[in-house]
C-alpha cells in the first residue's frame, strides 16, 4: 500500500494515472482517502481516473463517468461533486 501511495505522487503522469486506477481496482471504500487528492492533479488524465475510481469504490451511480473527451466544465462539475461527497461522507468511514 505504501508503494501505491508514493506512486500517486510520482512526477510521471502515467504513473499517477495507473496508480489511481490500481487503487480503484481494489474496490474498497477506504481507498477513497487516497484517491480524492488526485482530483486536484494538474493532469486531466489523472483527474479522470480519480473520478472513475471514486465511482467504482463508492458504487455511486447517479453521476456520469468521466472520459478524456469531456469538456473541462463537465470535468470541473464532477470534481466538485466528488469533493462535496468526500466532505459529507469521509467521517462515515473513519477518515
Amino acid at each position: 500500500m505504501e508503494t501505491l501511495i508514493a506512486a500517486s505522487q510520482d512526477k510521471s503522469e502515467w504513473t499517477r494515472t495507473e496508480t489511481i486506477w490500481g487503487l480503484g481496482l481494489l474496490d474498497d471504500i477506504k481507498m477513497a482517502s487516497f484517491i480524492v487528492p488526485a482530483l486536484d492533479d494538474p493532469s486531466a488524465l489523472v483527474v479522470n481516473e480519480a473520478i472513475l475510481s471514486l465511482h467504482k469504490v463508492t458504487s455511486e451511480d447517479d453521476m456520469p463517468l468521466s472520459s478524456e473527451n469531456m469538456t473541462e466544465k463537465d470535468r470541473e462539475q464532477l470534481v466538485d461533486h466528488w469533493k462535496k461527497w468526500w466532505h459529507e461522507n469521509k467521517y462515515q468511514w473513519g477518515f
